[in-house]
């Protein structure tokens, strides 16, 4: 009886390390996505104002040239 509430203890200990694991590889998995997703964010509002001036300045060459 000792040997089963032994390997149970020790497969309950392997369980809760994995647990862990897990709960660590999800929270880096999370971080991951948060970073990518300011970066994204700030890559549009980048574009966005560059495409602005991009309009500014083909309206500024076309008034230039006539």
């Amino acid at each position: 009886m000792n040997d089963l509430r032994k390997l149970q203890q020790e497969a309950d200990d392997a369980h809760s390390i994995k647990m862990g694991e897990c709960t660590k590889q999800i929270d880096d998995y999370n971080a991951r996505i948060a970073y990518a997703t300011q970066e994204i964010s700030e890559s549009t509002s980048a574009i966005k104002t560059l495409r602005k001036k991009q309009r500014t300045l083909e309206k500024d060459i076309a008034t230039s040239t006539k």
